[in-house]
């Protein structure tokens, strides 16, 4: 499996890989769009996600499975 990319869409945090994609909404990490991610969040390292973003609910079990 390939490590999740760190990135921001419509300024929400967003993990994608080249097959799934989860954003956090409202404190709730959701299952998304991958193409709308993949072509439109803006792609962040993971110390700058960290930093923009802070400390996060850990992604759901299900997530890159």
């Amino acid at each position: 499996m390939a490590e999740p990319h760190y990135g921001s869409y419509d300024s929400q945090p967003v993990r994608y890989t080249g097959r799934e994609a989860w954003m956090l909404v409202e404190g709730e990490w959701i299952k998304t769009n991958l193409t709308d991610v993949m072509f439109g969040a803006a792609g962040l390292t993971e110390h700058a996600y960290h930093k923009l973003f802070g400390a996060l609910p850990a992604l759901p079990s299900e997530a890159f499975r």
